[in-house]
């Protein structure tokens, strides 16, 4: 079994490194998720998809790895053009079995609270 620590790590420095992402997008990410859930985060998402794709690739990145304890089929998506499609997916995978959710939510929260860190190193590495 892996360390689902060792997954938000890898994920979470390849959000937090992308210099399109900030921390206060991040924090906001992890108060929406904390407070409202799964499905709220990534309806946020898509109202600025081309501001916030860089999370949104990134999470479902994590749930495509071989190694997370959900993963998407391949034909599964919960970033794409398509967002219908999508949310339906974020839904149905995520929010229909509470151990799931509970899973997702937290290995989603490891996640961005990583990615945050990182953005403050390499915020801290340009000034």
């Amino acid at each position: 079994m892996i360390n689902l620590d060792y997954l938000a790590a890898k994920y979470g420095q390849q959000i937090g490194l992308d210099a399109k992402v900030e921390e206060k997008t991040l924090s906001t990410a992890l108060n929406i998720l904390h407070e409202q859930g799964i499905y709220a985060l990534f309806l946020w998402l898509y109202q600025k998809a081309d501001e916030r794709r860089t999370l949104g690739v990134g999470i479902q990145n994590l749930f495509k790895d071989k190694y997370c304890p959900k993963q998407l089929e391949n034909n599964e998506s919960i970033w794409s053009n398509n967002k219908k499609d999508a949310l339906d997916t974020v839904r149905s995978v995520f929010t229909i079995d509470l151990r799931t959710m509970f899973i997702a939510k937290d290995l989603i929260s490891l996640t961005l609270t990583y990615a945050r860190h990182a953005a403050k190193t390499r915020s801290g590495e340009e000034n």
